[in-house]
């Protein structure tokens, strides 16, 4: 089991600090047994031509006062049995307000539906072209709350918003207009719906003229506002994308496209009146409003991490035991492609975003190792860091409730199941 024990550089914040206020708050978190503890929460808050910039240095929970992960309340998925338990590329699920789950089973093109205790109670949806019906081959991307516990897809291939009743029942569709590209709204891509029920889609590529030649890559990914009835409302932005490793097959027939070890990833999440936009570099999180104007820049002081030989040693082992089924040469090409690979100097300073139904927003710290934990750092709508949370190891995280996490799993035989854990906050 490899550990890594690594020191890091503290970015260099003299400049900004000098010309800020910095903000020493005092907080008193009040538990159901009455106990208080102070917490003093260190930030530096300034404003630049409109946009607030917050710079947290220490959390605000107070020690023995954070929130944590309790235990498994819901498991849905089955390794055997009835066909309707067995998932298969389940991309998203959500949770409804009676407990019931709904899962985006995407392999299968249905939405199917379990109770509380995981046992199924229908499913609807179907490969096709008509109503309520899913484009095949994975086209069920996203699924989320409408409004209360009326739900939405989110239909790739057909570029297509649908509407389901709590029930299931199918009430509405509507396709993008005026557009032959295709708009992502997945979990890399992120994007979503607002609270006045536009949505966010990313653009990959939208000029058309992203560089071909072999070697590291990025695309520029565009946010589109889109209303629900499908019409283009405003660019969101032009952003940087993940990195990309590229290379041509020998035979001219297509190419390779691998993410590297450590590379920069980039993702959005609308959620509210808010477009959270992280896009890799330096840990800040960039807050927009749905007129696409910049409202806030969320920081946090962190430490950049050098990648070291022993990084790339156990990145390497970790992409060859994902292929030990293939044969010598896949393999084989894959340890060229490592090799020909430019490792970035630094280690990322974080994985993804995620955003509450609170309004809480979610970023996934970047940890290397195979016993590192899977740390969660929690701001709040203030942009200011509350503390961080632990979740479970291999957790994909699709939702987060006031008291649950929501996600998916797989075991060491890749049977997928979703599971919901609850969220224990101490100042109840």
């Amino acid at each position: 089991m490899v550990r890594f024990k690594i020191a890091g550089r503290q970015r260099n914040v003299e400049s900004y600090l000098l010309k800020a206020t910095i903000l020493l708050v005092t907080t008193v978190v009040a538990c159901s047994s009455g106990e208080e503890a102070e917490s003093t929460a260190q930030f530096v808050v300034r404003d630049s031509a409109g946009i607030t910039i917050v710079t947290s240095e220490s959390p605000a929970w107070a020690s023995g006062f954070e929130w944590t992960i309790g235990p498994m309340i819901t498991v849905v998925g089955e390794m055997e049995g009835a066909v309707e338990y067995q998932l298969f590329h389940a991309l998203d699920a959500t949770r409804l307000s009676d407990g019931t789950v709904a899962v985006a089973n995407s392999g299968t093109s249905e939405i199917r539906f379990f109770d509380s205790n995981g046992r199924h109670i229908r499913t609807v949806g179907r490969s096709g072209g008509g109503p309520g019906e899913f484009s095949d081959k994975h086209g069920l991307r996203a699924l989320g709350h409408w409004m209360g516990d009326t739900l939405y897809t989110w239909d790739l291939y057909a570029q297509t918003l649908s509407v389901f009743s709590p029930d299931g029942e199918f009430v509405r569709s509507n396709r993008l207009r005026n557009t032959n590209r295709m708009y992502f709204m997945s979990r890399m891509y992120g994007g979503g719906m607002f609270g006045d029920k536009t949505l966010a889609l990313a653009l990959i590529d939208p000029t058309g003229g992203a560089d071909r030649s072999e070697g590291m890559q990025t695309r520029i990914v565009r946010y589109v506002r889109f209303s629900a009835d499908g019409d283009s409302i405003v660019s969101l932005g032009d952003y940087e994308g993940a990195e990309w490793f590229i290379r041509f097959n020998p035979d001219g027939q297509g190419m390779r496209m691998t993410q590297p070890p450590f590379g920069r990833e980039m993702t959005a999440r609308a959620a509210f009146d808010r477009l959270f936009v992280a896009t890799g570099k330096g840990y800040e999180i960039q807050v927009y409003r749905p007129d696409a104007s910049l409202e806030m820049l969320i920081r946090k002081n962190h430490p950049a991490v050098a990648v070291t030989a022993e990084m790339r040693d156990w990145a390497l082992e970790q992409q060859l035991a994902a292929v030990a089924n293939h044969s010598a040469n896949f393999q084989a090409t894959l340890r060229r492609d490592y090799a020909d690979m430019t490792m970035p100097e630094f280690l990322p300073p974080y994985r993804t975003i995620q955003v509450d139904e609170n309004g809480n927003l979610w970023v996934r710290e970047y940890l290397v190792g195979d016993d590192a934990p899977d740390l969660w750092s929690v701001f709040d709508s203030t942009g200011v860091w509350l503390g961080t949370v632990e979740l479970p190891q291999g957790l994909e995280v699709f939702e987060i409730g006031d008291d649950y996490v929501l996600g998916r799993m797989e075991d060491e035989l890749e049977v997928e199941r979703i599971v919901i854990y609850s969220l224990m906050k101490s100042e109840r």
